[in-house]
């Protein structure tokens, strides 16, 4: 199930590009908006300072890890240690991927 909901995802994601994608987000029926939040950084790798078009010009980057923190948080004590961990280190190579493309972002050019 795991690799067909990617493998949607990526179609979709594919088809209707980032900003139409992140549209799934106000979703909340099985787990549509987690599933677009990480499929949409995994794959759709929006750049730092993106914003969602529309009003409030929420981050994308920030709007997905805020969804996966929220979900991870509520639902965190029915994981084992193992799948704990994993999640943890996940959000960490993704938090640090972004930093790493922010502070590139605002070097000065030599």
């Amino acid at each position: 199930m795991y690799q067909e909901h990617l493998a949607l995802g990526r179609e979709l994601l594919c088809h209707e590009g980032l900003q139409r994608f992140l549209g799934h987000v106000v979703e909340g029926h099985y787990y549509v908006s987690l599933w677009t939040a990480l499929i949409a950084l995994e794959f759709g790798r929006p750049v730092r300072n993106e914003v969602l078009h529309g009003p409030g010009r929420t981050p994308v980057v920030d709007m997905c890890l805020d969804i996966i923190r929220r979900h991870y948080v509520s639902h965190s004590h029915n994981l084992s240690d193992s799948q704990n961990d994993l999640v943890a280190d996940w959000l960490a190579k993704i938090d640090a991927r972004y930093e790493m493309a922010a502070s590139s972002c605002s070097k000065p050019v030599s």
